[in-house]
């Protein structure tokens, strides 16, 4: 999960747009998480406008990175947004040869991911992901002026870590949840309710910033999902008030899932700090 280096915590600078700080980065890390898709996402406070016929200019700024070009149904908008009207423009999905990274372009918001491909594919790390994010947004700012248009300001930002554990992570069967979730208990005090079920747990962030939820549940026999989802309201409302909402999002992740697993697990996905 984490982007942190064995030993003592260092600290780096950040330049953000013109932001100098001192952070620290000594987050846990770990070299085989058990992480399979990984999704950023900015919400706009209003619609960008573009029409239907946009849409290929769209495609083709990404032509050559993202190749595969589709139409996909409108998504949900996040929790406060619901009453804003969106153009009928379907959500354009954009993603490369390898079917690992995609780029999801609605008229509201701004989504990249990426997901496990293959069995052995690694985890590029959130620094990829984050930088994939970034290039998308000041390629499609550059197109929106080049249509007449005014982007809309970001509002809130969405990070989602999807993990899947099974045999290669050490879980074989419901009687070794307990083993690598740290709050689960396979018991119930008589026998009424089944022990098949699943973990919901919510949290604030400090200063009303957002929230961190995890969900875990038995996905079928062979699987447990754990799933950590984080959104927060950015710092300012441009970009770079957004990142330093995800990297909020992002330390909250880490964090809320190495509390949430336990020594046991975290010696199997071979924590280095």
């Amino acid at each position: 999960m984490g982007d942190g280096a064995a030993g003592q915590a260092r600290r780096r600078k950040r330049v953000a747009f013109g932001f100098v700080t001192d952070t620290p980065t000594a987050l846990p890390h770990f070299r085989l998480p058990p992480v399979t898709e990984v999704s950023l996402t900015i919400q706009l406070d209003g619609a960008i406008g573009f029409r239907l016929l946009d849409l290929a200019l769209l495609a083709n700024a990404w032509a050559e990175d993202l190749p595969d070009a589709s139409e996909r149904p409108h998504l949900p908008r996040f929790y406060g947004y619901e009453d804003v009207e969106m153009p009928e423009t379907p959500r354009l999905w954009l993603q490369n040869v390898s079917g690992d990274r995609v780029l999801q372009l609605p008229q509201d918001r701004i989504a990249v991911n990426w997901a496990k491909a293959e069995t052995g594919d690694e985890y590029p790390r959130y620094k990829a992901i984050r930088a994939f994010l970034v290039d998308a947004w000041h390629r499609l700012e550059a197109i929106v002026d080049n249509l007449g248009l005014a982007m809309p300001l970001p509002g809130m930002c969405r990070l989602r870590y999807a993990n899947e554990l099974g045999a290669s992570h050490g879980w074989m069967s419901e009687s070794d949840t307990p083993n690598l979730i740290a709050p689960w208990k396979l018991a119930m005090s008589d026998d009424f309710l089944p022990v098949t079920g699943g973990l919901v747990m919510h949290f604030h962030l400090p200063e009303h910033r957002g929230s961190l939820e995890i969900h875990g549940w038995h996905a079928d026999a062979d699987l447990f999902a754990l799933v950590l989802e984080s959104e927060v309201w950015p710092s300012a409302p441009d970009l770079g008030g957004v990142l330093d909402g995800m990297d909020l999002a992002h330390e909250w992740i880490v964090r809320g899932f190495t509390s949430a697993t336990t020594p046991e697990a975290h010696s199997l996905w071979g924590r280095i700090q």
